[in-house]
């Protein structure tokens, strides 16, 4: 629960103070009931983004989210303006947001993290003053809240020190802090919820990796400043500190290549003429992941016993070359043989012809593998001709434009049937995050990450289903699941990862 809570911190604070500033937050209290198009109605206001701010309240409970066919209602619950009654506790965030900001996108430096104690030692006094009122009313409400000021304080200290293992004055320093500030709630194991946060420093440095659309919130809602468009396509990532992003999302996918490993041996144990000819991994990042699954074929299965008659053809596509080239390094320090080549997932056919003209293979005699990787695709606009008759209540953007329910659907299932004909024969594992709906998420409150995960994705034009619109989705494109191969985490009820099988 608080793990959740700090991450909710993360996105919700700034959230809260930028609708907060804009004057959002009174029209919602005032009104009590408001609508998208309204609130989108002055100059430069980007729809698609404020729908992701509003989401994010709906999922935290504060509002009630309600789609029609040409406006989306929000309702203020009681839950909200309980909340809402408390905003002011998120100021601090304002003091620090500037320096939250140099942290991540400096890359973690020594300079940022001492700016940042003596941020935090300078009004230590206050914070810790409000975070012990908060604990002490004992209120799950106001506990969320100390959380999630907790969250937003603590994540630099704690990656701070998972990314420097010899000990020095800023991490002792880091350390002391952590402590004074979880000890504010006097009901739990000082020490134990320590050493529990500091085990979890991968999850914090996921939703962190984002702090740069964070920290420029109000420009991205309110001016038409997004980040992720305002560099050249070659130019380094300013919205995201890709390595951190890539480092804590390496922590968890090890939980899930555990299912992976079941799967891939299963295939490669089958009759080796029907075998594919080898594994193509779409947005191959590192290179790990396929350095993993060859490992895995010649130590476990028939396929690893005949590789001199039958090779493995690995293929490692991304758009970025530069990830490219680590993953080649990588690689090739492993002796293992391995193409690469850029590629795009929203254009399987150019990344056809690609490998037919350069390395002489036939895309449909591969397995295809990816990970966290078709919600990130690029959107194309596309209206299905049958109607479709279900909707996701999560909440999506493109370039600040609103994108409803209808339309990210219909992409979905375009996207789907256009890679349908190329992974038909040996298939495409796909492992995939996924959001909730609101009512779920804020009936279920701290049980799961998905504020976060949503936040972060829909803030920067990345489009995350719930599971089982996903599943219609690829239905309706006529892919083939392989039930026997599907697997759900951490459970049917909030599934925000799965791993599937299509064909």
């Amino acid at each position: 629960m608080q793990l959740f809570s700090h991450l909710e911190g993360i996105v919700v604070a700034p959230t809260i103070i930028i609708l907060s500033k804009r004057g959002i937050i009174d029209i919602i209290i005032n009104k009590r009931s408001v609508s998208l198009n309204d609130l989108s109605s002055k100059e430069n206001v980007q729809m698609g983004y404020l729908n992701v701010a509003l989401g994010t309240l709906a999922s935290l409970g504060i509002l009630k989210k309600k789609i029609t066919p040409k406006d989306i209602l929000f309702d203020l619950t009681h839950y909200g303006e309980e909340f809402l009654k408390s905003i002011e506790s998120y100021e601090f965030y304002n003091k620090i947001n500037v320096c939250l900001n140099n942290f991540i996108t400096n890359d973690i430096e020594a300079k940022d993290v001492q700016t940042f104690l003596e941020l935090i030692d300078n009004n230590i006094e206050q914070q810790l003053s409000t975070l012990k009122k908060l604990h002490s009313t004992n209120s799950l409400l106001q506990t969320r809240i100390a959380h999630h000021i907790e969250g937003f304080m603590l994540y630099p200290l704690i990656l701070w020190i998972s990314h420097n293992q010899e000990c020095d004055n800023l991490i002792d320093e880091s350390k002391i802090i952590i402590k004074k500030i979880i000890s504010q709630n006097s009901t739990i194991n000082n020490q134990e919820i320590y050493d529990y946060l500091m085990s979890k420093s991968k999850s914090y440095g996921v939703t962190a990796s984002y702090q740069p659309i964070f920290s420029n919130l109000d420009k991205i809602i309110f001016s038409n400043k997004n980040l992720i468009y305002d560099r050249k396509i070659d130019d380094k990532e300013i919205h995201v500190n890709r390595r951190l992003n890539v480092w804590g999302s390496g922590g968890a996918h090890k939980t899930y290549f555990k299912k992976i490993d079941k799967i891939v041996i299963d295939i490669f144990n089958g009759p080796i003429e029907s075998q594919p000819l080898g594994i193509a991994d779409m947005g191959c990042g590192d290179g790990m992941f396929l350095k993993h699954l060859y490992h895995i074929i010649v130590n476990n299965t028939i396929r690893g016993e005949h590789l001199n008659e039958h090779p493995l053809a690995l293929f490692g596509a991304d758009l970025n070359q530069e990830a490219l080239d680590v993953a080649n390094r990588n690689l090739t320090s492993s002796n293992i043989d391995c193409d690469f080549l850029i590629a795009d997932i929203s254009n399987p056919k150019k990344y056809k012809e690609d490998l037919e003209s350069k390395f002489n293979i036939d895309i449909k005699e591969l397995f295809h593998v990816r990970s966290f990787l078709d919600h990130n695709r690029i959107y194309k606009n596309c209206t299905m001709k049958n109607k479709i008759r279900f909707k996701t209540m999560c909440s999506y953007s493109y370039k600040g434009r609103y994108i409803s329910s209808e339309e990210i659907i219909s992409n979905l299932i375009d996207h789907f049937s256009q890679w349908k004909k190329y992974i038909n024969k040996h298939g495409l594992l796909l492992l995939e995050l996924h959001g909730i709906a609101p009512d779920l998420s804020a009936s279920n409150k701290c049980l799961t990450p998905t504020i976060a995960y949503e936040a972060t994705h829909g803030y920067s034009d990345q489009f995350i289903v719930e599971y089982e619109i996903f599943l219609q989705c690829a239905q309706f494109a006529e892919l083939n699941r392989i039930k026997k191969h599907s697997k759900i985490f951490p459970n049917e009820r909030f599934t925000t990862i799965s791993l599937n099988i299509f064909k």
